[in-house]
């Protein structure tokens, strides 16, 4: 999104909600696509976030308002996900999932389909390797999706960030991290989550620093826990 590049979504749980967030949290426009009336918007916890797209983007449904969210409805919904995309991004899917619709959709709309890999003992991962190992790109990073879009959309994107920048921290919030909050933020792996116990062998200091940092950095929104304490990087939240 900070490369200019609106996120089309289908607002659900999760992932989906995760890359709404994280474009209208840099400033970028988003676009989701229910499988509901939008009177009748699901899942009802994303109202809040349903309105800002609204605002940063769009809310989109081809149901009549006041259409209930049923579940025959949503596998139609993912061909309208990929004909609005210029590439597919699968983050996670099983051997049958919707996310494999989307991209099965994207294949016969001629659009671009690129899977991000995880772990192979991952249900989840499964559908993404199948992906990969049928010609789908691997994506490790933002430059290998930017790659893959035709010279029409890559034009007109903003540049990368400066050299030594990441995704989840600008230099001015580097001057803010206290040393240990730095040796932590530079252990984290942005695609796989790392549990407490391996950051732990992994950090140059004891478990009691390596807490208070980690609580250092949720606080600057920098981190984000999962259940069973495991850590990835996070998107930097408004203070």
């Amino acid at each position: 999104a900070r490369r200019g590049v609106e996120i089309v979504s289908g607002g659900a749980r999760g992932i989906d909600t995760a890359a709404h967030r994280g474009a209208l949290e840099c400033g970028g426009l988003s676009i989701a696509v229910l499988g509901s009336g939008l009177r009748a918007p699901y899942p009802r916890e994303n109202g809040a976030l349903f309105d800002r797209l609204a605002e940063r983007g769009a809310v989109v449904s081809e149901l009549p308002l006041d259409t209930a969210p049923l579940p025959f409805h949503f596998p139609r919904r993912n061909r309208l996900i990929s004909g609005l995309s210029a590439a597919v991004v699968v983050v996670e899917a099983a051997e049958r999932s919707g996310s494999l619709s989307t991209a099965s959709h994207a294949l016969e709309q001629n659009r671009e389909v690129l899977a991000v890999p995880g772990p192979v003992t991952s249900d989840v991962s499964a559908g993404c390797h199948r992906l990969i190992q049928q010609g789908a790109k691997l994506v490790h990073r933002v430059d290998d999706v930017v790659e893959e879009l035709s010279p029409m959309y890559a034009a007109g994107l903003e540049p990368p960030p400066a050299a030594g920048s990441t995704d989840t921290e600008s230099g001015a919030d580097r001057a803010e991290l206290t040393d240990d909050e730095r040796a932590v933020l530079g252990l984290l792996d942005a695609v796989e989550p790392l549990q407490l116990d391996d950051l732990a062998d992994r950090a140059p200091f004891g478990i009691a620093r390596l807490q208070a940092a980690l609580f250092g950095l949720e606080l600057l929104g920098l981190v984000e826990q999962l259940p069973g304490r495991y850590y990835l990087p996070g998107p930097r939240k408004e203070r």
